[in-house]
């Protein structure tokens, strides 16, 4: 089995979305195991891939905000 890896930066309304939605439905899963990987967890993350969910393996790459922020101010050192 071959293993697809797939990172998706934010799930909002659009076309982009909908073709990944659209992809991962004619995807051969006997042969294929797909991962994909999102930012965080939003309502319209549910809403694109709760059709597909028990297909595909998906997971958050930052779920809090404030973690995100964190780890940012940290890599720059924003404030002396």
């Amino acid at each position: 089995m071959k293993k697809i890896a797939i990172v998706f930066t934010n799930v909002v309304v659009g076309g982009a979305e909908k073709a990944l939605v659209e992809m991962l439905k004619r995807v051969d899963y006997s042969y294929y195991s797909v991962t994909l990987f999102t930012l965080k967890e939003t309502e319209l993350t549910h809403f694109y891939f709760d059709k597909i969910k028990d297909k595909i393996v998906l997971k958050y790459m930052y779920n809090d905000s404030k973690a995100i922020f964190k780890k940012h101010i940290k890599q720059f050192r924003v404030f002396s």
